[in-house]
This record gives C-alpha cells, structure tokens and sequence, in this order.
C-alpha cells in the first residue's frame, strides 16, 4: 500500500499529516504481520487505536519479516542443490548412455 493510499483512507475521518516514524510503522506492520490485514483494516486500526496499536504490533511483523527471508533463503539454496543433484544425475545418465554405445 502507497502512503498517499493510507492517507487518503484516513483523511475521510481524521485530518491528520502522518509523520515518517509513523508510516514506517504502519507499512511495516500491513507488510508482514502475520494477520493479513488488508487496507481498510489497516485504516481502521489507526483510526480506532492510532499509532500505539502499530507499535504494539510491530515486534510481531518484524519477527514474520525475518522467517519470511529465511524462507526465502532456504528455498533459494533448495533450488541450488536441487540443480546441482539433477546435473549430477544427468552427468551420470549420460555417461551411461555413453559407455553403452561404445560397448
């Protein structure tokens, strides 16, 4: 989600200038928390509980971020040996495809 989208979505009841400290929170928790809360949920929970509510849940979305880039690294490294043990297979089919022609 966009800031100005935020923002738009809380002007309608509130007239308020989020400041950088605050959109960061915000973001951070919309981005990973693992409640999945859309847009207008997001908007809602600030405009019920304001930014103490994003502080209170951003420990949880930063731990959520961090599993998120393991996973992302352990799948990463998957695929690698996954690769290496198909170019290993190969390598040995066709040595043995090989040696059967000539023999």
């Amino acid at each position: 989600m966009l800031r100005s989208e935020f923002e738009e979505l809380i002007t309608a009841r509130k007239a308020v200038a989020l400041t950088d400290y605050e959109w960061e929170k915000i973001e951070t928790v919309y981005t990973f928390h693992p409640s999945n809360i859309d847009k207008k949920q997001t908007a809602v929970l600030y405009e019920e509980f304001g930014i103490g509510i994003f502080k209170d849940m951003e420990p949880t979305a930063l731990k959520a971020k961090a599993y998120d880039e393991e996973i992302m690294k352990t799948r990463a490294a998957f695929t690698a040996a996954k690769n290496a043990y198909d170019a290993a297979v190969k390598a040995q089919d066709d040595f043995i495809a090989l040696w059967r022609n000539e023999g």
